[in-house]
Protein backbone atom coordinates (compact mmCIF):
# COMPACT_ATOMS: atom_id res chain seq x y z
CA UNK A 1 0.00 0.00 0.00
CA UNK A 2 1.35 3.17 -0.86
CA UNK A 3 2.71 5.00 2.27
CA UNK A 4 2.78 9.04 2.98
CA UNK A 5 -0.81 9.92 1.39
CA UNK A 6 -2.15 13.19 1.87
CA UNK A 7 -0.16 14.36 4.44
CA UNK A 8 -1.79 17.67 4.17
CA UNK A 9 -4.84 15.95 5.68
CA UNK A 10 -2.40 14.67 8.49
CA UNK A 11 -1.25 17.90 8.99
CA UNK A 12 -5.03 19.13 9.43
CA UNK A 13 -5.96 16.82 11.74
CA UNK A 14 -2.94 17.04 14.08
CA UNK A 15 -3.08 20.63 14.15
CA UNK A 16 -6.71 20.48 15.19
CA UNK A 17 -6.36 18.13 17.83
CA UNK A 18 -3.14 20.13 19.16
CA UNK A 19 -5.56 22.91 19.68
CA UNK A 20 -8.35 21.08 21.11
CA UNK A 21 -6.26 18.60 23.46
CA UNK A 22 -4.09 21.97 24.80
CA UNK A 23 -7.63 23.59 25.59
CA UNK A 24 -8.68 20.94 27.74
CA UNK A 25 -10.83 18.96 26.07
CA UNK A 26 -10.63 15.61 26.08
CA UNK A 27 -9.17 13.12 23.19
CA UNK A 28 -12.81 10.86 22.40
CA UNK A 29 -14.31 14.55 21.89
CA UNK A 30 -11.56 16.63 20.03
CA UNK A 31 -11.41 13.16 17.56
CA UNK A 32 -15.14 14.12 17.39
CA UNK A 33 -14.99 17.86 16.63
CA UNK A 34 -12.15 17.01 14.53
CA UNK A 35 -14.31 14.77 12.36
CA UNK A 36 -16.86 17.12 12.43
CA UNK A 37 -15.38 20.33 11.26
CA UNK A 38 -12.32 18.52 9.05
CA UNK A 39 -15.08 16.44 6.97
CA UNK A 40 -15.77 18.88 4.20
CA UNK A 41 -11.84 19.78 4.02
CA UNK A 42 -10.11 16.45 3.61
CA UNK A 43 -10.20 13.36 1.17
CA UNK A 44 -13.14 11.41 1.58
CA UNK A 45 -10.83 8.64 2.30
CA UNK A 46 -9.71 9.96 5.08
CA UNK A 47 -12.78 11.67 6.55
CA UNK A 48 -13.66 8.03 7.07
CA UNK A 49 -10.45 7.22 8.86
CA UNK A 50 -11.54 10.27 11.21
CA UNK A 51 -14.72 8.35 11.91
CA UNK A 52 -13.04 5.45 12.46
CA UNK A 53 -10.59 6.46 14.83
CA UNK A 54 -13.05 8.18 17.02
CA UNK A 55 -15.15 4.82 16.76
CA UNK A 56 -12.08 2.91 18.33
CA UNK A 57 -10.94 5.51 20.81
CA UNK A 58 -15.03 5.98 21.99
CA UNK A 59 -14.42 2.02 22.37
CA UNK A 60 -11.56 2.27 24.65
CA UNK A 61 -8.72 0.96 22.08
CA UNK A 62 -5.27 3.61 22.59
CA UNK A 63 -4.94 6.79 20.07
CA UNK A 64 -1.64 5.18 19.08
CA UNK A 65 -2.92 1.72 18.77
CA UNK A 66 -5.55 2.98 16.21
CA UNK A 67 -3.47 5.13 14.03
CA UNK A 68 -1.40 1.97 13.38
CA UNK A 69 -4.21 0.44 11.62
CA UNK A 70 -3.85 3.32 9.42
CA UNK A 71 -0.03 2.97 7.84
CA UNK A 72 -1.10 4.85 4.90
CA UNK A 73 -1.81 8.01 6.12
CA UNK A 74 0.16 7.78 9.68
CA UNK A 75 3.92 7.18 9.91
CA UNK A 76 5.73 4.53 12.21
CA UNK A 77 7.63 7.66 13.98
CA UNK A 78 4.10 9.55 14.22
CA UNK A 79 2.92 6.58 15.81
CA UNK A 80 6.01 6.40 18.31
CA UNK A 81 5.63 9.82 19.29
CA UNK A 82 1.67 9.40 20.34
CA UNK A 83 2.30 6.22 22.11
CA UNK A 84 5.68 8.10 24.12
CA UNK A 85 3.19 10.70 24.92
CA UNK A 86 -0.05 8.54 26.22
CA UNK A 87 2.51 6.47 28.42
CA UNK A 88 4.09 9.60 29.91
CA UNK A 89 1.00 11.69 30.13
CA UNK A 90 1.70 14.42 27.67
CA UNK A 91 -0.54 13.23 24.54
CA UNK A 92 -1.48 17.14 23.96
CA UNK A 93 2.32 18.52 23.37
CA UNK A 94 3.22 14.83 21.44
CA UNK A 95 0.40 15.70 19.30
CA UNK A 96 1.55 19.63 19.16
CA UNK A 97 5.20 18.46 18.30
CA UNK A 98 4.21 15.59 15.60
CA UNK A 99 1.99 18.50 13.72
CA UNK A 100 5.13 21.10 14.18
CA UNK A 101 7.05 18.03 12.81
CA UNK A 102 4.92 17.86 9.58
CA UNK A 103 4.29 20.93 8.96
CA UNK A 104 8.14 21.86 9.24
CA UNK A 105 8.32 19.17 6.76
CA UNK A 106 5.90 20.61 4.27
CA UNK A 107 7.48 24.05 4.62
CA UNK A 108 10.80 22.08 3.65
CA UNK A 109 9.24 20.59 0.88
CA UNK A 110 7.87 23.58 -0.64
CA UNK A 111 10.73 25.51 -0.36
CA UNK A 112 12.61 23.23 -2.58
CA UNK A 113 9.60 23.16 -5.12
CA UNK A 114 9.53 26.95 -5.20
CA UNK A 115 13.55 26.83 -5.69
CA UNK A 116 13.31 23.93 -8.41
CA UNK A 117 10.56 25.59 -10.33
CA UNK A 118 11.93 28.37 -12.43
CA UNK A 119 14.90 26.42 -13.59
CA UNK A 120 12.37 23.50 -14.78
CA UNK A 121 10.69 26.66 -16.13
CA UNK A 122 13.20 28.01 -17.96
CA UNK A 123 14.46 24.21 -19.15
CA UNK A 124 11.06 23.27 -20.01
CA UNK A 125 10.99 26.27 -22.62
CA UNK A 126 14.38 25.74 -23.70
CA UNK A 127 13.72 22.17 -24.92
CA UNK A 128 10.28 23.10 -26.46
CA UNK A 129 12.00 26.13 -28.27
CA UNK A 130 14.60 23.53 -29.60
CA UNK A 131 12.47 21.23 -30.39
CA UNK A 132 9.91 23.67 -32.80
CA UNK A 133 13.16 25.22 -34.41
CA UNK A 134 14.27 22.07 -35.28
CA UNK A 135 10.94 19.84 -36.39
CA UNK A 136 8.69 23.26 -38.27
CA UNK A 137 11.02 25.81 -38.86
CA UNK A 138 14.39 24.37 -39.93
CA UNK A 139 12.39 21.53 -42.88
CA UNK A 140 11.01 25.06 -44.12
CA UNK A 141 14.23 26.24 -45.13
CA UNK A 142 15.43 23.45 -46.05
CA UNK A 143 12.95 23.42 -48.94
CA UNK A 144 14.63 26.98 -49.67
CA UNK A 145 18.40 25.53 -49.57
CA UNK A 146 17.61 23.32 -51.58
CA UNK A 147 16.55 25.47 -54.38
CA UNK A 148 19.66 27.61 -54.24
CA UNK A 149 22.69 27.11 -56.37
CA UNK A 150 24.92 27.57 -53.28
CA UNK A 151 27.24 25.53 -50.86
CA UNK A 152 25.73 25.80 -47.61
CA UNK A 153 27.97 26.45 -44.75
CA UNK A 154 29.13 23.17 -42.66
CA UNK A 155 27.13 24.43 -39.13
CA UNK A 156 23.60 24.59 -41.50
CA UNK A 157 24.58 21.25 -43.11
CA UNK A 158 25.43 19.71 -39.47
CA UNK A 159 21.93 21.53 -38.06
CA UNK A 160 19.94 20.07 -41.03
CA UNK A 161 21.48 16.78 -40.36
CA UNK A 162 20.66 16.51 -36.53
CA UNK A 163 16.90 17.80 -37.81
CA UNK A 164 16.54 15.05 -40.16
CA UNK A 165 18.23 12.63 -38.00
CA UNK A 166 15.69 13.44 -35.04
CA UNK A 167 12.84 13.68 -37.33
CA UNK A 168 13.61 10.24 -38.73
CA UNK A 169 14.27 8.51 -35.46
CA UNK A 170 11.43 10.11 -33.36
CA UNK A 171 9.67 7.37 -32.22
CA UNK A 172 12.74 5.79 -31.08
CA UNK A 173 13.77 8.55 -29.11
CA UNK A 174 10.37 8.57 -27.29
CA UNK A 175 10.78 4.62 -26.61
CA UNK A 176 14.63 5.03 -25.13
CA UNK A 177 13.34 8.08 -22.68
CA UNK A 178 10.13 5.69 -21.52
CA UNK A 179 12.95 2.79 -20.81
CA UNK A 180 15.46 5.24 -19.37
CA UNK A 181 12.59 6.62 -17.36
CA UNK A 182 11.25 2.75 -16.15
CA UNK A 183 14.56 1.97 -15.71
CA UNK A 184 15.40 4.66 -12.96
CA UNK A 185 12.27 3.27 -11.40
CA UNK A 186 14.06 -0.01 -10.68
CA UNK A 187 17.31 1.00 -10.32
CA UNK A 188 16.86 1.21 -6.41
CA UNK A 189 16.24 -2.73 -6.05
CA UNK A 190 20.42 -2.99 -6.93
CA UNK A 191 21.82 -1.83 -3.59
CA UNK A 192 25.20 -1.40 -5.66
CA UNK A 193 24.10 1.06 -8.38
CA UNK A 194 22.42 2.62 -5.92
CA UNK A 195 24.90 3.42 -3.36
CA UNK A 196 27.07 4.58 -6.42
CA UNK A 197 24.60 7.15 -7.61
CA UNK A 198 24.03 8.59 -4.32
CA UNK A 199 27.73 9.12 -3.60
CA UNK A 200 27.94 10.67 -7.23
CA UNK A 201 25.48 12.59 -6.74
CA UNK A 202 26.68 14.35 -3.29
CA UNK A 203 30.29 15.04 -5.54
CA UNK A 204 28.39 17.36 -7.51
CA UNK A 205 29.65 21.05 -6.03
CA UNK A 206 27.39 23.06 -4.61
CA UNK A 207 24.59 20.60 -5.49
CA UNK A 208 26.27 17.52 -3.50
CA UNK A 209 26.11 20.05 -0.42
CA UNK A 210 22.92 21.41 -0.52
CA UNK A 211 21.50 17.87 -0.89
CA UNK A 212 23.20 16.36 2.19
CA UNK A 213 22.18 19.31 3.92
CA UNK A 214 18.35 18.58 2.87
CA UNK A 215 18.57 14.93 3.75
CA UNK A 216 20.64 15.58 7.42
CA UNK A 217 17.85 18.57 7.98
CA UNK A 218 15.12 16.28 7.68
CA UNK A 219 16.76 13.42 9.47
CA UNK A 220 17.88 15.19 12.60
CA UNK A 221 14.16 16.78 12.78
CA UNK A 222 12.83 13.62 13.35
CA UNK A 223 14.94 12.53 15.57
CA UNK A 224 14.89 15.14 17.39
CA UNK A 225 11.46 14.97 17.70
CA UNK A 226 11.33 11.36 18.77
CA UNK A 227 13.85 12.01 21.89
CA UNK A 228 12.28 14.64 23.14
CA UNK A 229 9.05 13.09 23.46
CA UNK A 230 10.97 10.07 25.63
CA UNK A 231 11.88 7.41 22.59
CA UNK A 232 15.39 6.07 23.30
CA UNK A 233 17.88 7.00 21.23
CA UNK A 234 18.02 3.42 19.52
CA UNK A 235 14.44 2.88 18.72
CA UNK A 236 14.48 6.33 17.41
CA UNK A 237 17.30 5.49 14.75
CA UNK A 238 15.32 2.84 13.96
CA UNK A 239 11.94 4.70 13.26
CA UNK A 240 14.13 7.44 11.62
CA UNK A 241 15.89 5.13 9.40
CA UNK A 242 12.63 3.71 8.07
CA UNK A 243 11.99 7.04 6.30
CA UNK A 244 15.28 6.80 4.54
CA UNK A 245 14.39 6.09 0.98
CA UNK A 246 18.59 5.99 0.41
CA UNK A 247 20.86 2.92 0.82
CA UNK A 248 23.48 5.42 1.38
CA UNK A 249 21.39 6.91 4.75
CA UNK A 250 20.14 3.47 5.87
CA UNK A 251 24.27 2.32 5.60
CA UNK A 252 24.57 5.41 8.05
CA UNK A 253 22.01 4.35 10.55
CA UNK A 254 23.22 0.90 10.52
CA UNK A 255 26.70 2.24 11.89
CA UNK A 256 25.10 4.36 14.22
CA UNK A 257 23.07 1.52 15.74
CA UNK A 258 25.90 -0.50 15.54
CA UNK A 259 28.42 1.54 17.56
CA UNK A 260 25.45 2.26 20.09
CA UNK A 261 25.64 -1.32 21.05
CA UNK A 262 28.91 -1.93 20.97
CA UNK A 263 28.96 0.90 23.43
CA UNK A 264 29.99 3.87 21.53
CA UNK A 265 28.37 7.32 21.82
CA UNK A 266 26.65 9.02 19.00
CA UNK A 267 29.10 11.80 18.17
CA UNK A 268 31.61 9.12 18.17
CA UNK A 269 29.65 6.55 15.79
CA UNK A 270 29.04 9.81 13.54
CA UNK A 271 32.94 11.35 13.43
CA UNK A 272 34.00 8.39 11.14
CA UNK A 273 31.40 10.01 8.76
CA UNK A 274 33.06 12.71 6.51
CA UNK A 275 29.73 14.20 5.59
CA UNK A 276 29.21 16.16 9.13
CA UNK A 277 31.27 18.82 9.98
CA UNK A 278 33.73 18.76 12.86
CA UNK A 279 31.85 21.56 14.60
CA UNK A 280 28.29 19.50 14.81
CA UNK A 281 29.68 16.46 16.19
CA UNK A 282 31.86 18.64 19.18
CA UNK A 283 27.96 20.28 19.68
CA UNK A 284 26.46 16.33 20.23
CA UNK A 285 29.36 15.32 22.45
CA UNK A 286 28.66 18.04 24.65
CA UNK A 287 25.06 17.87 24.65
CA UNK A 288 25.51 14.22 25.76
CA UNK A 289 27.88 14.70 28.12
CA UNK A 290 24.98 17.24 29.72
CA UNK A 291 22.31 14.44 29.08
CA UNK A 292 20.70 16.82 26.66
CA UNK A 293 21.02 15.26 23.22
CA UNK A 294 17.75 16.23 21.80
CA UNK A 295 18.61 19.48 22.74
CA UNK A 296 21.79 19.27 20.36
CA UNK A 297 20.29 17.57 17.34
CA UNK A 298 17.87 20.73 17.37
CA UNK A 299 20.62 23.12 17.41
CA UNK A 300 22.44 21.68 14.92
CA UNK A 301 19.62 21.35 12.76
CA UNK A 302 19.09 25.22 13.18
CA UNK A 303 22.44 25.73 11.80
CA UNK A 304 21.67 23.35 9.06
CA UNK A 305 18.66 24.81 7.94
CA UNK A 306 20.68 28.82 7.80
CA UNK A 307 23.69 26.92 5.74
CA UNK A 308 21.17 25.54 3.25
CA UNK A 309 19.49 28.86 2.77
CA UNK A 310 22.71 30.31 2.00
CA UNK A 311 23.91 27.48 0.04
CA UNK A 312 20.70 27.61 -2.02
CA UNK A 313 20.83 31.22 -2.83
CA UNK A 314 24.37 31.03 -4.08
CA UNK A 315 23.42 28.04 -6.38
CA UNK A 316 19.99 29.34 -8.25
CA UNK A 317 21.53 32.75 -8.27
CA UNK A 318 24.58 30.97 -10.47
CA UNK A 319 21.92 28.98 -12.15
CA UNK A 320 19.69 31.49 -13.52
CA UNK A 321 22.09 32.93 -15.88
CA UNK A 322 23.86 29.58 -16.61
CA UNK A 323 20.54 29.06 -18.30
CA UNK A 324 19.14 32.10 -20.16
CA UNK A 325 23.05 31.60 -21.62
CA UNK A 326 22.21 28.54 -22.55
CA UNK A 327 19.36 29.02 -24.13
CA UNK A 328 20.47 32.57 -25.93
CA UNK A 329 23.25 30.62 -27.36
CA UNK A 330 21.33 27.64 -28.70
CA UNK A 331 19.19 29.78 -30.64
CA UNK A 332 21.71 32.07 -31.93
CA UNK A 333 23.22 29.12 -33.07
CA UNK A 334 20.02 28.02 -35.27
CA UNK A 335 19.61 31.64 -36.34
CA UNK A 336 23.15 31.99 -37.52
CA UNK A 337 22.82 28.46 -39.00
CA UNK A 338 19.23 29.53 -41.07
CA UNK A 339 20.18 32.92 -42.15
CA UNK A 340 24.08 32.27 -42.67
CA UNK A 341 23.68 31.43 -46.06
CA UNK A 342 20.18 33.52 -46.98
CA UNK A 343 23.22 36.48 -46.16
CA UNK A 344 25.61 34.54 -48.09
CA UNK A 345 23.14 34.32 -51.07
CA UNK A 346 22.06 38.08 -50.37
CA UNK A 347 25.88 39.37 -50.91
CA UNK A 348 26.63 37.82 -54.30
CA UNK A 349 23.41 39.13 -55.53
CA UNK A 350 21.83 36.00 -56.37
CA UNK A 351 19.24 37.10 -53.74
Amino acid sequence: MRKHRNSADVLRLMRQLATLLKGGVLLQPALEMSSNSLKRSVARRFSSVLRRLHDRVASGHRFSSSLELFPQYFESHTVSVIRAGEESGRLANAVQEVSHYLYERQKLKSKLFTLLLYPMIILAITILTVLFLLFFLLPRFEQIFGTMSLELPWITQWLLSCSLFLRQNFLIFVVLILVIFFLSKFYRRNRKIALLWEKGMLRLPVLGDTLLRLSLIRNLQLLGLLMRNGVPLYDALTLTSHGCRSFLEQKVYRSLKKGLVQGRSLSESLSKFHFLHLDYTQILAAHEDSSKLADGIVLIRAQLEEEIESLTERFFAALEPMIILSVGMVVAIILIAVYLPIFELSTQGGF
